[in-house]
């Protein structure tokens, strides 16, 4: 399989969500809209993408979808062509948002496809980001892969845990343990064969998200890659406590 440079990929930024773990701050405006330093969320995403030469975005919008809009803009002062998706009224997910964005192509048929979810933010790293997870995902592709899980290699349980003993006791305890697993960063690469897998497994009826039906089926058929990048270059913006590690960060 031959897949293009980063100029044939789109990114797709999915910003439909309510954020209501973060509904103190995003009272008027999408969680991915958030201003913070000089950007938003979604704003700082993008332009890490198209400072390495992507030139096409599809942003899936629905809850606050002006915010978003006026946030970005429609790209073309920029040289980059950004279309938008609406969510249906009823809730479909991310999955279900991706799936349709395909079927009216505001994510181009054909063509590989990157879904970066703008509240999982990469620090130290973001020059070489988009570069590493693409080139990854191509070597994996010759070997069969169809997407690439982007994650870091371990990450901290947020709760604390004990290990068992006999009779119902605890032989101790652990304030949040380091999990040894590659833990998946909520960035995904598809290759543009992956658009079946869409189609045929993401149900419009009700909400689905592609990582729990589409990821694990392609990790059953040996068709999912993961793409490694260090620990301490993924923040997840979920709460109040991610927003202030990306502001230390940055």
């Amino acid at each position: 399989m031959t897949l293009p440079g980063l100029a044939g990929v789109t990114v797709v930024l999915p910003a439909g969500g309510r954020g209501e773990r973060l509904a103190s701050l995003a009272r008027t405006v999408n969680k991915a809209a958030l201003r913070i330093g000089r950007h938003t969320l979604i704003g700082r995403t993008l332009d890490m993408y198209a400072a390495a030469g992507v030139r096409r975005f599809s942003v899936l919008v629905g809850h606050r979808a002006g915010s978003v809009r006026r946030a970005l803009g429609d790209g073309r002062r920029r040289g980059l062509t950004i279309r938008y998706a609406m969510d249906p009224p009823r809730p479909v997910g991310k999955g279900g948002a991706i799936r349709l964005a395909l079927a009216s192509g505001a994510i181009p048929a054909g063509a590989p496809f990157i879904v970066h979810n703008p509240d999982d933010q990469v620090v130290n790293i973001p020059r070489r980001f988009p570069a590493l997870i693409w080139n990854r995902h191509r070597a994996l592709a010759r070997r069969g892969a169809i997407a690439t899980a982007v994650c870091v290699p371990a990450t901290d349980y947020p709760y604390s845990a004990f290990t068992a003993g006999r009779g119902g006791f605890a032989r101790g305890a652990v304030m949040y343990p380091r999990v040894v697993m590659p833990t998946h960063i909520g960035v995904t690469v598809f290759s543009a064969e992956a658009a079946a897998d869409f189609r045929r497994r993401i149900p419009l009826t009700r909400r689905s998200d592609f990582e729990s039906v589409i990821l694990p089926g392609l990790a059953v058929r040996r068709r999912l890659g993961l793409a490694m990048i260090p620990a301490g270059t993924w923040i997840p913006v979920n709460d109040l406590k991610g927003w202030k590690a990306l502001l230390a960060a940055i």
